[in-house]
């Protein structure tokens, strides 16, 4: 508390020093049971920077206040803040979507609700994050007094317009995890595709339209699992066309590896094979190559019993490169492994290993199947205590404790 005071009184201090020390110095005085003075806090930032300052530093305490359990004031902070600043304010928007999120995680669901429609209806907010808060406020409502037409009419005002691949794709990948919207998904991945090919043809280099192409298949294959559009477009380009978008860098290969998983996902393994392993077997295939479709094939290798030849490529990997995202893939059959063999603590190790190679920001499907996994296998085998800002529903823990036990039978 005196370390937070001297520095809110420095004339050496910051913006951001100021909002660091007003999150971390509420925890720590409401974890020792005493209470920050939010008035005096803000006026002083207020003084020194002005009033947006004053506003950055309340959510702040707020947020301090939500990491020491004490939701109570964080509420009362938030509301308090709501109804001081304009509607659909930058501040504004910042504090409803954090006071949202708190209820959604305190499992005061018909509150959350209420704010994920308030910011749904607010037109200043990014079309994404509108269509996501519109979700989470039909997930947590009585399904009884839910019309799902009146919804997705709300849902089709929401994006109409020309709207850019990343929107439509993140549009698309909300939709693809809500039932009874399955229209309004179809025709936002098909808008997506249109945009997608747009953009493609209009690339004037390689890496424009490597660019595209690796962003529209990652949500193809991850989250709409329209695996043989990914195929298909592939087989429509020419010989030169491909040949025109090789590239040693990383996002070449993993658009790659993409393709490679989209033909076993259609059972084609022999397209799928025909595709990798030549390439891979090619002293003239960069690292890149032998990181991302090395990778991929790889996994393939294990599940199909070729347990030397994919454990060959994941110890190359975890030593090159300890903390690449796809090094996670090692880490994980390591875990595994382990885990076969009753070494709880090396399954541990390599769960810890595992997580550090997404710096805590899991941000695609199997990313996040993964990681959760990791931390099953981090807790004792046993659902993780929630954090604030935990992602992972116990159902969704049980659904990937079945598939690592499941993983854990291919070393028997």
């Amino acid at each position: 508390a005196l370390s937070a005071h001297r520095i809110f009184r420095s004339d050496q201090a910051s913006p951001k020093d100021m909002v660091a020390t007003a999150k971390d110095g509420t925890h720590i005085l409401l974890l020792d049971e005493d209470e920050p003075n939010v008035r005096g806090l803000a006026e002083k930032a207020k003084r020194r920077f002005g009033d947006a300052l004053k506003g950055e530093v309340l959510h702040a305490i707020a947020l301090g206040a939500m990491m020491a359990r004490r939701h109570d004031l964080a509420r009362d902070i938030l509301h308090d803040r709501l109804r001081s600043q304009p509607r659909g304010s930058e501040q504004w928007c910042i504090d409803l979507s954090a006071l949202a999120r708190m209820e959604e995680v305190v499992e005061n669901f018909s509150e959350a609700a209420s704010l994920y429609l308030d910011f749904a209806d607010t037109e200043a907010v990014q079309t994404d994050f509108r269509v996501q808060s519109l979700l989470k406020w039909l997930k947590y409502s009585n399904a009884a007094t839910i019309d799902l037409e009146e919804v997705s009419e709300k849902l089709s005002r929401i994006i109409a317009g020309d709207l850019d691949l990343t929107v439509l794709l993140n549009i698309g990948r909300h939709l693809s995890y809500t039932a009874g919207l399955e229209t309004l998904r179809d025709h936002v991945i098909a808008a997506a595709a249109a945009k997608a090919q747009q953009l493609f043809q209009a690339a004037t280099t390689p890496e424009e339209a490597i660019s595209v192409l690796n962003r529209h298949a990652r949500k193809q294959y991850s989250d709409f699992r329209t695996y043989a559009a990914i195929t298909s477009f592939w087989e429509s380009l020419s010989a030169e066309k491909r040949e025109w978008l090789w590239s040693e860098k990383s996002e070449y290969w993993e658009y790659y590896s993409l393709l490679f998983e989209a033909y076993l996902r259609q059972g084609q393994e022999s397209m799928a094979i025909s595709l990798a392993s030549s390439t891979i077997e090619s002293p003239s295939t960069p690292s890149n190559g032998l990181i991302w479709l090395g990778t991929a094939y790889a996994n393939w290798q294990l599940k199909n019993g070729n347990h030397a030849e994919a454990f060959r490529h994941f110890d190359w990997l975890a030593k090159e490169l300890p903390t690449h995202t796809m090094t996670s893939w090692s880490y994980y059959w390591q875990a595994v492994r382990a885990l076969a063999s009753n070494d709880a603590l090396g399954a541990k190790k390599h769960a810890a290993a595992l997580r550090r190679c997404f710096a805590g920001k899991p941000a695609l499907a199997w990313q996040w199947e993964l990681d959760a996994r990791s931390l099953y296998i981090i807790s004792d085998f046993q659902t993780p205590e929630h954090e604030f800002g935990e992602q992972y529903s116990e159902d969704y823990y049980k659904k990937q404790t079945i598939l690592l036990n499941y993983d854990k039978e291919k070393f028997h």
